[in-house]
């Protein structure tokens, strides 16, 4: 029986063996565990892995760990950022605070610290309603695998370009507001206002007009 937690965790620290040894921790409680030596490989596997959590180590060669969260930042308050460092300075902590953070750990980490922000990591994913089932029931017709990128009515699938996926994904992971147009427009990476409503027409029109409500001048909701 699988007991480990659905969730996709990215480890980002230059140093191997303490990324080494983090990854192998985390692979007995975790199923998806990525890792990553540089902050420029830290943004490459987080957009095509999408990970819950990330690990980041602050001091990272190429694009730096407070860097990396703040890219992540400008388009996503979802995932949630625990920070690898040795710094305790005010004006560091000052500057991490308005990333979000979810936890700072002082390097050294011991195990019981790196748990107990662990833990907080998903009570908070889990108190924001993130979706890490393999398939969700949308509504009674509707299925939607977050792995597979996969929607499905009344078991047909129904075939959506990753824009649409990327769209679709950020109402349901945000099912209980209204999503701005400059939240959605950030996520899917569609440049223009107009390109996001004409791609909220084509995927409408392949839902049969159900599941996305506009709200004028504001953005999208799931209905």
């Amino acid at each position: 029986m699988n007991n480990k937690y659905p969730y996709n965790i990215l480890v980002v620290e230059d140093e191997e063996q303490s990324r080494e040894n983090f990854v192998s921790y985390l692979l007995m409680f975790y199923e998806n565990v990525f890792e990553a030596s540089n902050g420029e490989r830290a943004l490459e596997v987080y957009k095509r892995e999408k990970p819950h959590i990330i690990l980041l180590d602050i001091n990272i060669p190429k694009v730096s760990g407070l860097e990396v969260a703040r890219q992540i930042r400008e388009k996503d308050l979802m995932t949630k950022i625990i920070i690898l460092t040795a710094h305790s300075e005010k004006s560091f902590l000052l500057e991490a605070m308005s990333l979000r953070l979810t936890k700072y750990l002082f390097k050294p980490v011991n195990r019981k610290d790196l748990k107990q922000a662990l833990d907080l990591a998903i009570t908070e994913l889990e108190k924001f309603d993130i979706i890490v089932n393999d398939e969700i029931e949308v509504n009674e017709f509707y299925t939607y695998s977050f792995n597979k990128k996969s929607l499905k009515y009344k078991g047909n699938e129904i075939s959506l370009t990753q824009k649409e996926q990327l769209f679709f994904e950020y109402l349901l992971k945000n099912r209980n507001k209204v999503c701005s147009y400059h939240e959605l427009l950030s996520y899917t990476e569609v440049a223009t206002l107009d390109g996001l409503k004409n791609l909220v027409k084509r995927l409408k029109k392949k839902l049969n007009d159900e599941l996305i409500t506009n709200i004028s001048g504001i953005g999208y909701k799931k209905s």
